[in-house]
């Protein structure tokens, strides 16, 4: 029930109790974690109490980090999207190969700073937030929503625009290098440091995760 996470889709945690009370079924707890060392459960456990660690798991270790840190084999992961851009932005300014995992999320970045069809950066910035006021608009008016910023597509709105911005204020405002810079930086093929969301990683491993941002969960939304 706690990973319940496609609500979207009609996914709802009363199935498990409805299965729960249909005859003659029995509840397994399902509560050993055979895949995380020990100290990353007990992390965990102050969210998910009945969590428990296999014995047959290493110690581990769960502490702060920098990310002066970062080196080569390791992931970076965060619920956004805009922090990982940023933090691609200064390893690969240190001279480090990093990658954000997801290629169609750089595509669907070029796709919407194409759809402007300009290549002035406070005409495509306010192009681009004049499109998501009309999706406001659109929730508020035709579907009759309260609080339409909270649609998932608003909110993917809102964060790529921001993505875009960043981008633009960092490369001198040329729409060719934030181009550039979104085809070579997104990407499926594993390089020295994955930068990875949240979602795009869920069910993979790795020895050695850093998690950017803790505050942004749960959402604002």
């Amino acid at each position: 029930s706690r990973q319940g996470i496609y609500g979207f889709r009609g996914s709802d945690t009363d199935s498990f109790r409805r299965f729960q009370n249909t005859p003659n079924t029995k509840s397994l707890p399902l509560s050993i974690c055979y895949r995380c060392a020990t100290s990353v459960v007990a992390e965990a456990k102050l969210l998910v109490p009945q969590i428990e660690s296999s014995p047959f798991q290493i110690e581990g270790v769960v502490r702060n980090g920098h990310h002066d840190e970062i080196t080569s084999g390791d992931w970076v992961i965060c619920r956004n999207t805009q922090p990982l851009v940023i933090l691609a932005f200064m390893l690969i300014a240190e001279g480090k190969k990093a990658k954000i995992k997801g290629k169609e999320i750089g595509a669907q970045l070029i796709s919407l700073l194409r759809s402007t069809g300009v290549n002035i950066q406070a005409v495509c910035i306010r192009l681009l937030q004049n499109k998501r006021e009309q999706l406001l608009k659109q929730y508020r008016d035709t579907y009759k929503m309260e609080k339409p910023e909270f649609h998932p597509a608003a909110i993917a709105m809102e964060e790529n625009i921001n993505v875009l911005e960043f981008l633009f204020d960092r490369l001198g405002g040329n729409v060719a290098s934030v181009i550039q810079f979104l085809e070579t930086t997104f990407s499926d093929q594993t390089v020295d440091i994955t930068l990875s969301t949240i979602h795009k990683a869920k069910g993979l491993e790795n020895k050695r995760v850093f998690f950017l941002r803790p505050d942004l969960i749960p959402s604002r939304f």
